[in-house]
């Protein structure tokens, strides 16, 4: 539950707010994201949302709202994380940000890769590299080619994919970006892997193993999976286990077991051909048991972040009760002055009613007692 005191915020202008406000929560919110603390970046974002109201697009509500994007990704809440990622854009779009509007196109088409739909994720991979083409950060655009290229790998549009995947490829490997062109060479050597293509992947798997030992735990991964599928194509199946053991082996210490389903699909594909039935049983059951564990999770996700999003509506009715309160609390305010305002007129008119009246009456009298003499 978010501390109460959160509400309050929301009833204080942005133009009351001093900017060195905005930095602080901008920079802290950074920080936590980057050290994995979701609460707290998610309480810091909505209290940077909740002191501007919203209104007075600005680059801390981008960020404020691309770092919930990312939250609700990380967690599996597509929706929202969609949801975050259209108001950042929205904001970016109000102060001609065209290089945050690319990144807000480009992150909702991760979020649909994710779920599958690549079709939808293309659409918005191509709108950011659209606005990329008018900008001059090159390594801005490769991402967008290798997101492509993913996207249309899994299309099985293998030209368009090895085309993507060969233009992210130069633009790493022109700014000596190492794991970046290690992403695109293990794309491409996917795209040969489809084609059945083993001679060129042969050379492309020597080319990377020189660079492989710097790489990432994924990139290593990835490489081990590539190499795996190399030798189950060449019919040696004894390394490509060998391989696929290494990998699961890194996923299992490193704790990256989301990793671990194409893996065991490699390796069961190993020990059907080798006619090892016992392993087959075994590593089938493995498999179940972490695509039911995965979908369960997936479950739980959208349950937890229907959960989140109810919350999210309480709390922003307990923040419109609360401006709507102050409002009424005004209006009483304002009307008691208005009611003191007119008593005080009142009042005035009536003594000088009064004073009228009295100095009619004594001007009278004297006339009176005049003629009386």
């Amino acid at each position: 539950m978010r501390p109460v005191v959160i509400l309050v915020f929301a009833l204080i202008s942005f133009k009351s707010v001093p900017q060195k406000q905005f930095e602080r929560l901008d920079s802290l919110a950074f920080y936590y994201v980057k050290n994995n603390d979701y609460v707290k970046a998610e309480n810091t974002a909505l209290e940077t949302i909740q002191l501007s109201n919203g209104k007075n697009s600005s680059i801390y509500l981008i960020n404020a709202h691309t770092i919930l994007g990312i939250i609700n990704k990380n967690r599996g809440y597509f929706h929202s994380s969609v949801e975050n990622y259209l108001s950042a854009m929205k904001h970016a779009e109000n102060i001609s940000d065209s290089a945050r509007v690319s990144a807000c196109l480009n992150n909702i088409g991760v979020v649909y890769k994710l779920q599958n739909k690549y079709k939808d994720a293309i659409k918005y991979f191509e709108k950011s590299l659209q606005l990329e083409e008018k900008l001059s950060n090159e390594l801005q655009k490769s991402i967008r080619f290798y997101n492509l290229a993913d996207a249309y790998l899994e299309l099985d549009s293998l030209n368009l994919s090895l085309s993507y995947f060969t233009n992210s490829l130069i633009v790493e490997q022109k700014n000596n970006n190492l794991e970046g062109a290690l992403y695109a060479s293990i794309g491409i050597g996917n795209v040969y892997l489809k084609r059945k293509d083993l001679v060129n992947l042969d050379y492309l798997i020597d080319d990377l193993r020189m660079d492989i030992g710097a790489a990432t735990i994924e990139l290593k991964i990835a490489f081990q999976q590539l190499v795996a599928q190399f030798f189950l194509g060449k019919g040696d199946l004894p390394s490509a286990d060998r391989q696929i053991d290494s990998a699961l082996l890194l996923t299992n210490k490193y704790e990256l077991n989301y990793l671990d389903l194409p893996l065991l699909r490699v390796k069961l594909n190993v020990q059907e051909r080798l006619k090892n039935w016992e392993s087959v049983a075994d590593i089938y059951r493995q498999y179940l048991s972490l695509s039911e564990r995965l979908n369960s999770d997936q479950i739980n996700q959208r349950v937890d972040e229907l959960n989140y999003n109810y919350q999210l509506q309480k709390k922003q009715v307990e923040i419109d009760k609360l401006q709507q309160e102050k409002m009424l609390e005004e209006m009483r305010r304002e009307k008691s002055e208005n009611l003191r305002l007119l008593e005080r007129r009142l009042i005035i008119y009536i003594l000088v009613v009064i004073a009228f009246i009295s100095s009619f009456i004594v001007l009278t009298l004297k006339k009176f007692s005049r003629f009386s003499k």
